[in-house]
């Protein structure tokens, strides 16, 4: 198709060069006339420009009055034009080119067939095209050859891949003589190979942590309702009853974190839009109103300096975030303390934070906590599912927003005693949030 498209337009680019060179033939022969050629008798001989024989060009003269004077050819006589300069007629059978000269005693008319000039414009594209044609086939040849020896370490990097199985995710290594086209792609594949590998870790060990997790509680479960269903007791048999709707509760809790973890670890259904802390706070505090007063905890939201508190998030995972963090300060936080979740503003920057006045966590453990199931040595085995502070940091991830642990240790007066006291606890911060400009 190519070749068709470049050969047409060679051929009509070729033809357009050819009649303008054939035009100004027949003006020049117009021009160039002799000036006694009207002396000679109609249908004689006269000139016969044997150097254009081959372009079959017949003049033809007339005078002022329309007498022919001249005529080169008496096979072809053709009629006078009347319009001057160059036109394009038809005679014989055939289409002709004519120049008409009109001069002060005299109509010169030179005319020949088109045909002349195609045929030269064919033989021109021919002649040029030819050298092409021919080179054609050694010029497939190269591309041909070079393009089969770049695509060869595709070849070789495709069979490379191909042969593997499903559970070979190693990097490709083609060897030193890998060209510098596709290193990047080679580099970029064995990147995107490493995640994979880091990814499929993670959720191994996610199913393994979850199996274990889930396979303790569940035997006890099953133990609680055997005993519940031998005990002849009623007084017992409602004990037990009342200790496997806890346990039955904790698992709910559990599979909840689960479920939350492995939406928060793929990072979907996450939608932006503009959230306001303040409100998302409250709401919140709110949920945990009641279980702060059973446990006689003073749980409340502090807004230090009044401002705009939105920022860009998922506004469903952010409650999850929060809630988790304010779920650890009061599960943990000791009887009669408090529970502050704190908003602020520093160096026009929003911070967010949630601060008790529990046990806190050893220094030590302060990164370990967020581990996946992890608990600290502090707590009691039975309590929690060591997922929450996990879940919040990966929301945290997927916001941009940084999560930080820290113990605070802080002098306070006390009413009674009138002296200072120091208070542990745990503040969790949150900074960076995105904020509408």
């Amino acid at each position: 198709m190519a070749v068709l498209i470049a050969g047409t337009s060679l051929y009509v680019r070729v033809r357009q060069e050819a009649n303008e060179l054939f035009d100004y033939e027949l003006q020049m022969v117009a021009v160039n006339l002799p000036a006694d050629i009207s002396a000679v008798r109609a249908n004689t001989s006269g000139p016969r420009f044997k150097d254009m024989a081959d372009d079959k060009i017949i003049v033809s003269v007339w005078d002022r009055q329309g007498h022919l004077l001249y005529q080169s050819s008496g096979r072809f006589a053709l009629d006078r034009i009347q319009a001057p300069g160059l036109q394009n007629t038809r005679a014989y059978g055939r289409r002709w080119r004519a120049f008409v000269l009109e001069e002060p005693d005299r109509y010169v008319q030179v005319a020949h067939p088109t045909e002349v000039r195609d045929g030269m414009a064919a033989r021109m594209a021919v002649n040029i095209a030819l050298p092409i044609i021919v080179c054609l086939p050694l010029v497939a040849l190269f591309i041909w050859m070079v393009v089969g020896r770049s695509l060869g370490p595709l070849e070789m990097l495709a069979a490379a891949i191909g042969t593997r199985n499903p559970d070979s995710l190693a990097p490709v290594a083609l060897g030193r003589d890998v060209p510098l086209e596709i290193q990047p792609l080679v580099g970029a594949l064995n990147t995107l190979l490493d995640q994979l590998v880091a990814s499929m870790q993670t959720q191994r060990l996610f199913v393994a942590d979850a199996a274990h997790e889930l396979r303790s509680p569940l035997t006890a479960l099953k133990l609680q309702l055997q005993l519940a269903q031998r005990e002849p007791s009623e007084i017992t048999r409602a004990a037990l009853l009342m200790k496997l709707n806890e346990r039955l509760n904790r698992m709910i809790h559990l599979v909840q974190q689960l479920l939350t973890l492995a939406r928060t670890d793929a990072g979907l259904s996450l939608t932006l839009v503009l959230v306001d802390l303040e409100v998302l706070a409250g709401e919140v505090v709110g949920e945990y109103a009641p279980l702060a007063e059973q446990k006689g905890i003073d749980l409340g939201l502090v807004v230090v300096s009044a401002g705009d508190y939105r920022v860009y998030g998922d506004t469903a995972a952010l409650f999850i975030c929060l809630r988790n963090l304010v779920d650890n300060a009061v599960r943990y936080g000791e009887a009669k303390s408090r529970v502050d979740v704190t908003l602020n503003r520093q160096e026009g920057k929003i911070v967010l934070e949630v601060r008790d006045e529990g046990p806190g966590i050893a220094e030590a453990e302060l990164e370990r906590v967020f581990d996946r199931f992890y608990r600290g040595k502090s707590t009691s085995a039975s309590t929690g599912s060591g997922l929450g502070l996990a879940i919040a940091r990966r929301i945290a991830q997927h916001h941009d927003v940084n999560l930080r642990l820290s113990n605070r240790e802080n002098a306070r007066e006390s009413a009674q005693e009138n002296a200072p006291r120091q208070i542990a606890g745990l503040t969790v911060t949150l900074t960076g949030w995105k904020q509408p400009d």
